[in-house]
């Protein structure tokens, strides 16, 4: 399981989850306390086919679930579970898989948020993990190369490419991303050419990420939300990449415009205090 915010992070919460086979009718059960889940949220199955390469992987298919929260309270917690035909968290043997979330408050209040990229997966990245955990973070910024699927970070076709990462990494980070809205954005390492558009289905497959950009289609980690007293922006800066340049102006200019407008429309909202950019490079 792994969180993120909606557009709104005081009323919306994103949550998303994986399984190892195709399942029915997923859905979300959440409340307010561990024993009322009362309210169910059905849940959207994308499905993402890896094609095989002889003498390199075989093929693969993972699937990913994703379910909307919308009209939430401020600053409340929340308590949910994960289900589909044939396993309902409210049962008595499934209740050790309920967790919880909370939502950001309705003003601005002290908090913590974490950031870091480049993380992987390894006994590194997961002593990163509990070190994360051990600031109570409110949300957390992943700034791109998310888990090295692709190691060579080309965005080629010809680079190596094993999904399987995606399985282990999101393990790895589920005790943290269970109940702490972990944001990425894109990294080099993250343009995965064997999805479209432009090397990012794999991203919208497995990602619910906020629909504030300007394309949440074609540029799925840029967006924008804010969090008691600060805005916070994520880019994708293979757009703008003379490094390398499999995505070099994959959005014709558009993220740039869409930028100044967001950074003029933060720096002049009332009660923004701090802005947070943070993209890959």
């Amino acid at each position: 399981r792994h969180l993120a915010f909606g557009a709104d992070p005081k009323t919306r919460m994103r949550i998303s989850w994986q399984v190892p086979l195709a399942v029915r009718k997923p859905y979300v059960r959440v409340g307010l306390t561990p024993d009322d889940l009362g309210r169910r949220i059905e849940a959207e199955v994308r499905a993402l086919h890896t094609p095989g390469q002889t003498g390199v992987r075989l093929a693969l298919d993972q699937y990913y679930l994703h379910a909307a929260l919308d009209g939430l309270r401020p600053g409340t917690t929340y308590y949910y579970g994960v289900g589909h035909d044939g396993f309902d968290p409210a049962d008595a043997s499934h209740r050790s898989t309920i967790t919880s979330f909370r939502t950001a408050p309705a003003s601005p209040e002290k908090f913590v948020f974490t950031a870091f990229g480049d993380q992987g997966v390894g006994t590194a990245a997961a002593a990163n993990d509990n070190l994360l955990l051990r600031q109570k973070p409110a949300f957390h910024l992943h700034a791109g190369d998310i888990c090295y699927a692709d190691g060579n970070g080309r965005g080629l076709r010809s680079d190596g490419y094993d999904p399987g990462y995606w399985d282990l990494f999101l393990k790895q980070n589920e005790e943290v991303a269970r109940s702490v809205p972990w944001m990425v954005t894109t990294g080099n390492h993250d343009m995965e050419a064997w999805y479209s558009p432009d090397g990012y289905g794999g991203q919208l497959a497995r990602w619910s990420l906020p629909d504030s950009g300007f394309d949440p289609r074609s540029a799925p980690g840029v967006y924008s939300f804010t969090y008691g007293n600060v805005g916070v922006v994520a880019l994708d800066a293979n757009d703008v990449s003379y490094e390398i340049q499999a995505n070099f102006g994959c959005t014709d200019g558009k993220q740039t415009k869409w930028l100044e407008q967001r950074l003029a429309e933060l720096r002049s909202t009332k009660g923004i205090d701090f802005v947070v950019v943070y993209f890959h490079h």
